[in-house]
């Protein structure tokens, strides 16, 4: 009789116990993040910057994706698979600037809302970030690293003959 109410009382508590799972090293590689969503200028619609790791490669990833405000009309934003980027509306809202990983580096494109069509505006030595629409949407701004020499404002005096001055700093 013990041992059936033993039973009795352990068979409840065995249905409600699940088995207990931790994040393992290589579940990183299939978590995914929304990032930098950017509304369209009438509201009407969300482009935004889905993130993830490939496992393949081990490295980050990043694609455009687009959809209604209202949630319906979710898709990727285009057809290739290579990171984007910095996506940002026109002012009219009928296109987006946006960058996207080439063989040389980050460029600036333009993706056309009503034709669906794609057209790269720069060929930069380095990747551009920042994008921004002038107010009448005619240009694009963006920053990006330029290697130049340090400016100095003003010169050193010259060292006087067996002056012994501390180093140039770092």
């Amino acid at each position: 009789m013990r041992t059936f109410l033993f039973l009795c009382c352990l068979l409840p508590l065995s249905l409600f116990a699940q088995e207990k799972t931790t994040f393992k090293n290589l579940d990183v590689f299939e978590l995914e993040w929304a990032q930098n969503p950017q509304i369209a200028p009438n509201g009407s619609k969300i482009v935004y910057q889905r993130s993830g790791f490939d496992i393949m490669t081990d490295q980050r990833t990043s694609r455009l994706w687009i959809m209604n405000s209202d949630g319906s009309g979710h898709s990727k934003l285009t057809n290739a698979d290579v990171n984007e980027g910095n996506a940002t509306w026109s002012p009219d809202g009928s296109r987006i600037a946006y960058t996207s990983s080439t063989k040389n580096g980050s460029e600036i494109f333009i993706y056309w809302l009503n034709t669906q069509k794609i057209a790269r505006l720069t060929q930069l030595e380095k990747s551009p970030s920042n994008l921004a629409w002038s107010h009448d949407g005619k240009q694009i701004g963006f920053t990006m690293k330029v290697d130049a020499k340090q400016p100095s404002l003003v010169a050193a005096p010259k060292k006087p003959k067996g002056a012994k001055w501390a180093k140039h700093p770092r």
